[in-house]
């Protein structure tokens, strides 16, 4: 008995600091009528879609995520174990501003936003 409960306590553990690794990015897609399409720069990464007035929670375990957005490479960086928030934004040009994490869920409210697409992406 004792044994289990100390193979339990060592897996919680073990379990706890792999995802306390993990950088947590949201992305809320304000711009309209306009998909938002993120191809990760990662090999055998998924293609991030975010309808419009959706949003999005990518898990990454590394310092940045590298990306294509209409076909122009961008880079986003970041501290690890840290938590970031931004809203896509388009009306002449495309804008992902970060934003507190208190204006991110506010604005999802005010736009009765759907629950988030999960993405865990690879280092």
């Amino acid at each position: 008995m004792k044994t289990l409960f100390a193979l339990t306590v060592l897996g919680l553990l073990v379990f706890s600091e792999v995802d306390a690794q993990t950088t947590k990015i949201s992305i809320y897609n304000a711009t309209g009528a306009k998909l938002l399409r993120l191809q990760p720069a990662a090999p055998n990464s998924k293609t991030i879609t975010i309808r419009p007035y959706h949003w999005a929670v990518i898990q990454i375990n590394a310092d940045s995520l590298g990306f294509l957005f209409q076909n122009q490479p961008y880079f986003l960086h970041f501290e690890r174990v840290k938590s970031y928030y931004y809203i896509a934004q388009s009306e002449y040009v495309f804008v992902l501003k970060e934003t507190s994490q208190r204006e991110f869920h506010l604005t999802i409210l005010a736009n009765k936003a759907d629950s988030p697409d999960e993405y865990s992406l690879p280092n």
